[in-house]
């Protein structure tokens, strides 16, 4: 008698992965489709090297937090940046998206994979 592997685990998120990004891809067809995708001006060379110097910021901060903060404060403080180094202004709410956002990979990897990230919890 063969038994059935519970749902959770490392065949879910392949597939939450597959769906999501089909979701996405069909919804940016449409749009594309649609003639509602916005064209972006091109950016001067001065904002590039601001929108790079963001990231990269964020990447920095997220190596030096995640040992220390743990890994939801520092991919918090990293998607604030990169949302930043994309043209968001608002950094408490890109913080705040991203700690949540964070804490959900957080929660699937430990208890839905059962795998350890580094660091505290938050």
């Amino acid at each position: 008698m063969r038994v059935v592997d519970p749902l959770l685990g490392p065949r879910l998120f392949p597939l939450v992965v597959m769906f999501g990004l089909t979701a996405l891809g069909g919804l940016v067809a449409w749009s594309a489709l649609s003639g509602r995708a916005a064209i972006a001006e091109e950016p001067r060379a001065s904002d590039a090297l601001r929108s790079i110097g963001w990231i990269l910021g964020g990447l920095l901060a997220f190596a030096a937090l995640v040992e220390t903060a743990g890994f939801v404060v520092g991919a918090g403080v990293l998607f604030a940046a990169v949302a930043r180094g994309f043209g968001a202004m608002r950094l408490g709410r890109n913080l705040a998206v991203g700690l949540v956002i964070a804490g959900i990979v957080f929660v699937c990897f430990v208890y839905g994979l059962g795998l350890n990230l580094p660091g505290p919890a938050f």
